[in-house]
């Protein structure tokens, strides 16, 4: 039996890394054993920086061969997770030219997808191929990891390759990423399959309804542009679908409940919605902050942040008579981003609300409303505003309502005295 020796020392630039690269190491190799491979054995020696020496690494192997073949390897671990696409540049990129996987470029490899945002930059520019054809690969084997419709991967392609910077650099590709925090998640996940097993059957996303609203693509990019310790729980609060066309359940449902995403579909066949920060708050005041955003579905995939020129971002009242009754985001009075009646039939639309950047949602002023969908974003049926916050709302909502009682009085011809009133 033949032994092969090799010596490599790691730092590790990734805490999650860190934590899993004797693992790797051991799970990866113990693969390896129905197509030849016999054991692997390590003598490590710890160093003060919590990175460590491998002294030795004895891969054993039945004579011939004394490599690990490439393609047998692919097709074995990789077939359930990664696109073809894919499975050959990290293959291509872990091997030497005698078609043989070597200890260290599957170790180079492997802290480059799973590392920093110049890290994964780097890798992708290694791959040499056109970004447009490298974001397709990652896109489609993180839609086969997710179990995702594949459908929707070109409206998530034309996304990214429509920002992607020119010329492309390390430089501006970093940068990109950092940006567009979806995409290196995307590659991190796809990752781990292959070089840390252990993660294998975790999914990244929040598992939503076959039925829902969004696409998988919109999902993607709504997921990595929320706020990060509000990702990872999502639950349904109404569905026009599920609960009827009913604003007052509507209304039950969302007033106060925390953090929500709103996603509304038009006899247009517009798919449209807004994640609102602070929820939404039944009253004449708007609530929410800078973290807000609108987004686009269906027709192109876009993301419309807060401009931070105003705060009029999620608006919810009912039963008024001189303020808007329904629900809205991003303006006031009778022009809004998007703004649902309480009619629960008709909608309103306005291009270019400065709140967001510029945007028409609807593309028409007004549109008739075909579902509604609105999910709680980070798991808890609380109100997010604090204590005082919620006083002022409440002592603005009973003023509100003071206002409208004595406009209505007048109107019949009877006069307003604090809290009673007479003939």
């Amino acid at each position: 039996m033949a032994k092969l020796h090799k010596v490599y020392r790691c730092h590790p630039t990734q805490d999650d890394f860190s934590n899993h690269l004797l693992s790797l190491w051991l799970e990866s190799f113990r693969r390896y054993e129905n197509i030849g491979l016999i054991g692997v054995l390590f003598e490590m020696d710890l160093i003060a920086d919590h990175s460590f020496q491998i002294l030795t690494l004895s891969v054993l192997f039945p004579p011939p061969p004394t490599t690990v073949p490439r393609k047998k390897v692919k097709i074995q671990f990789t077939e359930s997770t990664m696109s073809p696409q894919l499975q050959s540049l990290i293959y291509n990129s872990i091997s030497i030219p005698d078609n043989t996987i070597t200890m260290k470029g599957f170790v180079e490899v492997a802290e480059m997808m799973l590392g920093d945002f110049d890290q994964q930059a780097e890798v992708l520019l290694k791959f040499g191929h056109p970004i447009k054809e490298l974001l397709e690969a990652v896109i489609s084997s993180f839609f086969k990891c997710e179990e995702l419709d594949r459908r929707s991967i070109p409206l998530l392609l034309d996304y990214f390759t429509g920002n992607i910077p020119s010329p492309l650099d390390l430089h501006t590709l970093s940068k990109f990423m950092k940006s567009h925090l979806m995409l290196p998640a995307m590659i991190k996940h796809i990752s781990k399959p292959i070089f840390l097993s252990s993660q294998h059957n975790m999914k990244l996303l929040p598992q939503t309804s076959k039925n829902s609203l969004l696409t998988p693509a919109a999902l993607c990019l709504v997921y990595g542009n929320l706020p990060e310790e509000l990702r990872d729980e999502w639950k349904l609060l109404f569905s026009s679908e599920k609960h009827g066309e009913s604003f007052t359940k509507l209304i039950k449902s969302v007033d106060g409940a925390g953090p929500c995403l709103i996603i509304i579909e038009t006899t247009s066949d517009r798919v449209f919605g807004a994640f609102a920060s602070q929820g939404f708050i039944c009253g004449p005041r708007h609530t929410g902050d800078s973290q807000c955003f609108l987004f686009e579905d269906r027709q192109k995939l876009h993301i419309y942040n807060a401009t931070n020129y105003n705060r009029n971002f999620g608006y919810l009242n009912s039963g008024q008579v001189s303020l808007p009754n329904g629900l809205g985001m991003g303006g006031q009075g009778e022009n809004w981003s998007f703004f649902l009646h309480e009619d629960f039939d008709n909608g309103s639309s306005t291009s270019g609300i400065s709140t967001f950047q510029k945007c028409w949602l609807a593309n028409e002023t007004t549109f008739k409303v075909k579902k509604v969908e609105i999910w709680l974003i980070g798991g808890k049926d609380t109100v997010t505003a604090d204590s005082a916050v919620q006083d002022k709302l409440n002592q603005q909502r009973a003023l509100t309502n003071k206002n409208e009682t004595r406009l209505m009085l007048e109107l019949s011809g009877k006069e307003f005295h604090g809290d009673a009133f007479k003939r």
